[in-house]
């Protein structure tokens, strides 16, 4: 990993389906903003969820 970089990997406890529809869309963004208390607020820049797609992801400042 380099400076700057974060990484996390998480178990999905569902079928490959149910976590494609997540991934394949911005509801990603909604649950990450749900789930993970450093995130303060994600902002799509391009895309609609499928391949290209760019999101700006706002930290809680003070927490990293």
């Amino acid at each position: 990993m380099k400076r700057g970089e974060v990484s996390c990997e998480v178990e999905a406890n569902v079928g490959a389906n149910k976590a494609c529809e997540l991934y394949g869309t911005l509801e990603i963004g909604k649950l990450l903003e749900r789930k993970l208390a450093i995130v303060h607020k994600i902002e799509v820049v391009h895309g609609d969820g499928g391949v290209g797609t760019i999101l700006n992801v706002i930290f809680v400042p003070g927490k990293w």
